[in-house]
């Protein structure tokens, strides 16, 4: 007869640091989350989007990074929308990801609380825009920001509902 030792079940001090903290630090978390898991998706990702930009105008993208072309004035927007679309897919799946490990590790978080994540992380990184260097218009941070808020919001409530699940 196999003999099998008791398992004792108690909480570790960690989860009950979890349990505790308040929702408003799940907020933080999902924020931060959000930009570090956007920020090494964002690298990989602008100098697909100037290739796919270049592509969409009729244009060579080495001959555009090395200045030899030009974007004519009437293809800027569609330069700048096919350039930003790998961006924006990336943050969508950036607060995606974050939305669901808030979810699944925050307690007493709930899928506000990850959709608020979201859209913190969607104003630093419109907050990014401000920088001289960036050196857009206030109408365009403006509209980056209305556009990064709604996926930041819907990436972080999908994502929270499925951490939510995982539980």
């Amino acid at each position: 007869m196999p003999r099998r030792l008791p398992v004792i079940q108690n909480e570790a001090p960690e989860d009950a640091l979890v349990a505790s903290r308040p929702r408003f630090q799940w907020i933080l978390i999902g924020a931060g989350l959000c930009f570090a898991i956007w920020a090494p998706l964002a690298i990989v990702t602008t100098p697909l989007g100037a290739r796919l930009g270049a592509r969409a105008v009729g244009l060579h993208a080495d001959d555009l990074a090395r200045g030899l072309a030009v974007v004519p004035p009437n293809a800027r927007t569609v330069f700048a929308l096919v350039s930003a679309a790998p961006l924006l897919v990336s943050f969508l799946v950036a607060s995606l990801a974050a939305g669901a490990l808030v979810g699944r590790f925050g307690r007493r978080a709930r899928r506000l609380e990850a959709a608020l994540g979201g859209l913190l992380a969607a104003v630093l990184v419109s907050a990014l825009g401000f920088r001289g260097v960036a050196g857009l218009p206030v109408a365009a941070i403006i509209g980056a920001f209305s556009v990064l808020s709604l996926l930041g919001v819907t990436g972080g409530a999908l994502g929270g509902t499925w951490g939510r699940s995982g539980r």
